[in-house]
């Protein structure tokens, strides 16, 4: 028998293990954040299957992490809060979104926006592998409707409305930098941000700019809001940061 006759049998049992191995691998886990950006309800829910896991309490919370499967449909509801016969408070959930876990990642931001009626919500999957966004670095996110600017210690970066960037800020020996985010109004910058900031080697930051309608009224107190007045609509910075585990 030739060496020819021999690979060509060889090729088809290849094949054959090949597709068996795919068929038959097991879904990975794969850590998701959550970030609902809107104003709605007493809070947002993720249904898989059976089972309902609240991730946001508050407007514009970025959830913990939750560890789903690679492939999962996961539906977004909004949850509000009633009283049962008993007085007891029980939570009511109403359908708005779903999305499919992507395969292949270890962890991801889905980000759900409403569309004008805020009766849907669309996700966005930005995936945080090494490759993309490596830890050391910092992703700003502009999901506001104006374009932006910023300054993470070094030279000025612009960002459209929808665009992402990554870059690795120049940092002293105290792992800090100068961060400064302007959003853009006519002719004129407006500052939303001016921080000193620490990242270090086994850190990375996500920053996002969100358009906030009610001037982010949650998070003042009646105290302030009387002192200083109603806020006004308008783009603000929220972040949150990721440390490397350990090996």
């Amino acid at each position: 028998m030739s060496l020819r006759t021999i690979i060509g049998l060889c090729v088809p049992f290849l094949l054959n293990g090949l597709l068996f191995s795919q068929e038959t691998a097991e879904p990975t886990p794969v850590e998701v954040r959550i970030l609902v950006v809107d104003e709605v309800g007493e809070g947002f829910a993720l249904n898989r299957g059976e089972q309902e896991i609240i991730v946001c309490n508050h407007p514009y919370e970025i959830s913990r992490p939750v560890r789903f499967l690679g492939g999962d449909r996961l539906e977004l509801s909004t949850v509000a809060y009633r009283k049962d016969e008993d007085g007891e408070l029980e939570a009511e959930f109403s359908r708005v979104g779903s999305i499919t876990v992507p395969e292949g990642s270890e962890s991801v931001l889905i980000v759900f926006l409403p569309n004008k009626n805020r009766t849907e919500y669309f996700g966005r999957i930005y995936k945080d592998s090494d490759a993309n966004f490596p830890f050391g670095s910092l992703r700003v996110i502009n999901l506001s409707p104006s374009a932006i600017a910023f300054a993470a210690g070094g030279d000025r970066e612009f960002l459209e409305s929808g665009e992402v960037i990554v870059v690795s800020p120049e940092v002293d020996r105290k792992n800090r930098f100068l961060l400064k985010v302007a959003d853009k109004k006519s002719d004129e910058w407006n500052i939303l941000l001016n921080s000193v900031e620490v990242l270090r080697p086994s850190d990375r930051i996500t920053g996002l700019v969100i358009y906030s309608p009610s001037g982010m009224r949650h998070t003042m107190t009646s105290a302030e809001i009387r002192m200083f007045g109603e806020p006004k609509p308008g783009n603000y910075w929220i972040d949150f940061r990721e440390r490397r585990a350990d090996p």
